[in-house]
């Protein structure tokens, strides 16, 4: 009886000294890994910020122009450079928790040096855009029609008419000024050339566009245009267009967007 009362004093001694060990080895990954929970919701943010180096911990974080600190949980080699300033689309991973964490743990989505960001609204923007130079290039007014819901008041002879002798629309640059999730706004600069007809001041016309975009049945529809006029009223608009046209060479290496690199 006295062995048997050994023994079980033993055992007993042996598993709480196992529970503190196994207490002790959760305790020290709790706060050196992040605890993934079963959330599958992720709050998505749209910044532009600065990539900074955490000598601390030898890894690479984003300081957001909000002010906020973000710490990506990959971030692409090629975008580990102090200072380097870069857009990004990010998705807030708040399952993602650990003691060493430097900002708020996110799961880029999209990343960019800042002069070549090209973010899910511009380019839902672009395509909806290249389609309306499309229906110009053709002379579709149907075409235009399905994704405009202003010019369904526009009859054939309205169309031709505003076309005039113009074709070899081109989508040149693209810039959003508001992206909601029904809703985008924003303004671009396409060119179009006079066609068999003489013009006294050079073929190639620059034109400037001010956009509304709305979902409707869940597709972008132009439900707004209008001549885009910069803020200062003293701008020259050539000058200005030209600017723009090449900013669109550098954002997106291409002066015609329809010839994106496949990159964007």
């Amino acid at each position: 009886m006295l062995s048997s009362k050994k023994e079980v004093n033993g055992l007993h001694k042996m598993f709480k000294k196992t529970s503190l060990i196994l207490l002790l080895v959760m305790y020290l990954l709790a706060i050196s890994l992040p605890v993934f929970a079963s959330s599958s919701a992720h709050e998505t943010i749209h910044m532009k910020g600065t990539v900074r180096y955490i000598a601390a911990d030898g890894t690479y974080g984003i300081l957001g122009e909000n002010g906020k600190k973000y710490q990506p949980v990959r971030l692409a080699k090629e975008y580990r450079k102090e200072g380097l300033a870069v857009a990004f689309d990010a998705k807030i991973r708040e399952d993602l928790i650990g003691a060493r964490m430097w900002g708020t743990a996110i799961e880029i989505t999209r990343i960019a040096k800042l002069d070549q960001y090209i973010s899910a609204a511009e380019n839902d923007a672009i395509q909806l855009l290249l389609l309306r130079m499309d229906a110009f290039e053709t002379h579709d007014l149907a075409k235009l029609q399905r994704i405009d819901v202003v010019s369904r008041g526009l009859s054939e002879q309205d169309f031709t008419d505003w076309l005039g002798f113009y074709g070899k629309f081109t989508l040149r640059y693209v810039e959003i000024t508001e992206a909601e999730p029904e809703t985008i706004r924003g303004m671009c600069l396409y060119t179009r050339e006079l066609v068999n007809a003489m013009a006294l001041s050079g073929n190639i016309k620059r034109s400037l566009l001010y956009f509304t975009l709305s979902k409707l049945e869940g597709e972008w529809k132009f439900t707004g245009t209008s001549n885009y006029q910069p803020g200062s009223p003293n701008v020259d608009l050539e000058q200005y267009a030209a600017e723009l046209e090449v900013q669109g060479m550098s954002k997106y290496g291409t002066d015609n967007l329809a010839k994106r690199p496949p990159k964007h």
